[in-house]
């Protein structure tokens, strides 16, 4: 049983690398046995480069990698500070507000 919960605990939560998320692009990994023990990615930041601890917030994502030359898809969780939770989130926010833009020009044509 705690062996079971042990390994619970570094695929429960993920790393998230934000530095290319203006390009839509944002890297997750597993958390190491070191990043485990020291709280980093649950009590810390998930984001490769911050060491926030300040007002933490826990998102669930979809994460797909390969396991053995077989792709799975697993539901986990990337906990951010306030700074971080936005460039998650940055390419879909873009979009929606380009979208945005393209209904008020074509109302305003009509």
């Amino acid at each position: 049983m705690i062996k079971k919960y042990y390994d619970k605990l570094f695929k429960e939560f993920c790393l998230a690398d934000l530095s290319r998320f203006r390009e839509g692009k944002v890297g997750l990994r597993w958390r190491t046995k070191a990043e485990v023990l020291s709280g980093k990615g649950q009590l810390i930041c998930g984001n490769k480069i911050c060491s926030s601890e300040d007002s933490l917030e826990s998102l669930e994502v979809n994460f797909a990698y390969k396991e053995d030359g077989e792709r799975k898809n697993a539901l986990v969780k990337v906990v951010l500070c306030p700074l971080c939770k936005p460039k998650l989130r940055y390419q879909q926010d873009q979009e929606k507000k380009n979208l945005s833009s393209n209904r008020n020009v074509e109302s305003k044509k009509l």
